[in-house]
């Protein structure tokens, strides 16, 4: 589990840029719609 998670963390400090950018499009459309 520890490992699982300190692998997360990486992946997610990798494309955290990335996937902020989806998130945001996803929720702004969402609200648009």
């Amino acid at each position: 589990m520890k490992k699982k998670r300190r692998l997360e963390k990486k992946k997610k400090k990798n494309s955290t840029l990335a996937t902020d950018v989806v998130y945001r499009k996803e929720i702004a459309y969402k609200s648009y719609k």
